[in-house]
């Protein structure tokens, strides 16, 4: 039988797992010329399979993000959450020199050096996953992408993870489907590239299966309809998140929170420098990101 010691010790060491786990996410995102970034993140338990990241490569012209769930929860999703962030982000800033690539090229004609980097990251994850712990049954979904912040053009890799949405400023949505399995599921796995390109105030909206799977009482999910439905309000990033954020909220009521929810957004300003202001969001260490 646990004494109350070890039940006290044992909720102080979780607690300790959440800060530690909290100091993996990005501090604070990106501020980028004519871009807008948000994200908030919410374990369902003290600590979790879900993150995030983002961070400016190729000489600062370029930016990196990922939005990424993995299999099962608690402190061994935690624990594999944490090495893949690691690898991810080891492997897309390292020899940035090495990233253009002959094929394939954007519409101008030239390379596209997000190409080179994506794949080594997504890649090079994989392959050290499944050598290494391919025996512990852990995989992740995962959506990798890297744009060019001059021109909103977008490389990405989906890896089984729920498809982003990009909400054009027009009112249209196109959903960034997988272009690979899961990381960690098999060796030697196929990834493909997917493109897009994000006009001005066009919206990236990337969140886990925690916002459309999220329960009400009765066990109602809120679906990907609602979401969808909200995202085609306009806003500025943060404004689309916190609007996400409460929705979810609402819907579930008192009821348990069955999964992690992770979402991060990132917008193109609908107007020229200067005319956009920036506001920042204050981090708030109770759950909500950046």
């Amino acid at each position: 039988m646990h004494s109350a010691v070890d039940e006290s010790r044992f909720e102080r060491e979780l607690q300790i797992g959440r800060e530690i786990q909290r100091g993996f996410l990005p501090e604070n995102l990106p501020e980028l010329d004519e871009w807008d970034i948000a994200a908030y993140f919410e374990p369902a338990r003290e600590v979790s399979g879900d993150f995030y990241d983002a961070y400016d490569v190729i000489n600062g012209d370029f930016l990196a993000f990922a939005i990424a769930d993995v299999c099962d929860k608690g402190i061994g999703a935690a624990l594999f959450m944490a090495l893949i962030r690691s690898l991810l982000r080891q492997a897309a800033v390292a020899d940035e020199g090495l990233t253009a690539v002959p094929e394939p090229v954007g519409s101008a004609g030239r390379p596209l050096p997000g190409a080179a980097l994506a794949l080594r990251a997504v890649r090079t994850t994989n392959d050290y996953l499944t050598t290494n712990h391919l025996h512990q049954a852990y995989f992740a979904t995962l959506f990798f992408g890297v744009v060019d912040t001059r021109t909103g053009e977008l490389i990405y890799i989906n890896c089984g993870h729920n498809a982003p949405v990009v909400q054009r400023a027009t009112g249209e949505q196109l959903s960034l489907l997988p272009t690979g399995p899961a990381l960690g599921l098999m060796r030697d796995a196929h990834f493909d590239l997917g493109f897009a390109t994000l006009e001005r105030g066009d919206l990236l909206y990337l969140y886990t299966d925690g916002v459309p799977e999220a329960r009400n009482p009765a066990g109602e999910f809120l679906g990907e309809g609602r979401m969808l439905a909200m995202l085609a309000d306009p806003g500025r990033a943060a404004t689309v998140i916190e609007r996400m954020r409460k929705a979810v909220a609402e819907h579930a009521g008192v009821g348990e929170q069955f999964d992690d929810i992770t979402m991060l957004g990132l917008l193109r300003h609908p107007a020229g420098p200067g005319e956009y202001q920036r506001t920042t969001e204050p981090r708030d260490d109770g759950g909500d990101g950046p």
